[in-house]
């Protein structure tokens, strides 16, 4: 197995970090209200994730391997995300 190139993986993040700042906050429509509401910032971070996990899977090359480790990445960073989201003490 492949050991992850972290200059990848620390780009597409960068990449997601980047489309939340460039993206509005539109596709909110399926979103846990509650979260948006309490951590807005993390809500549009796990946006933004989810947004660019799409573009990854919809393109048509593999980033020079990079693609699907940079997709698991996100799929663990949004997993981690919404756990925080949700946390109550």
């Amino acid at each position: 197995m492949q050991k992850p190139n972290r200059r990848g993986v620390l780009g597409t993040l960068g990449c997601a970090v980047a489309a939340l700042v460039a993206y509005p906050f539109s596709r909110t429509a399926l979103a846990d209200r509650e979260g948006e509401r309490r951590h807005p910032r993390i809500h549009r971070a796990i946006v933004a994730l989810e947004e660019a996990k799409r573009e990854l899977e919809e393109a048509p090359h593999d980033f020079g391997g990079h693609k699907k480790t940079a997709i698991d990445a996100i799929v663990l960073s949004v997993d981690e995300l919404e756990i925080c989201r949700d946390f109550r003490r």
